[in-house]
């Protein structure tokens, strides 16, 4: 929607849609990554999920400006839309539906204590 945006209102609309997207997302795959790693790793997968964010925040705006400057800014949108459809596929082949996915306590809690 930014790519093709004509007017501000479209503009901020876009804006609008990338910040919830963005904004749902951090948490969501922060919880795929706890989820997915053992408990003992639970620490490890966190601070590496956290790592690789300020990593991409670093470099993308950096990176990016080469693309704008030899891109532009509309082409650059619709490059980096197309990656993120490419990445949501390679999850969903990579991760969808997976078995491997945690489910009721974790290993180590122990059993619930019920009054009877």
């Amino acid at each position: 929607m930014i790519s093709v945006a004509r007017t501000p209102a479209v503009l901020l609309l876009g804006a609008v849609f990338l910040a919830l997207g963005f904004g749902t997302l951090m948490s969501s795959m922060q919880a795929i990554a706890v989820t997915l790693a053992p408990r003992d790793r639970v620490g490890v997968a966190t601070a590496t999920f956290f790592l690789m964010l300020d990593i991409g925040t670093g470099l993308g705006p950096i990176l990016l400006g080469f693309a704008v400057a030899y891109l532009g800014y509309s082409p650059m949108y619709l490059v980096m839309a197309a990656i993120t459809l490419v990445a949501v596929g390679l999850y969903y082949l990579t991760h969808g539906g997976t078995p491997n996915r945690r489910s009721g306590p974790l290993p180590d809690d122990p059993p619930e204590v019920t009054d009877q």
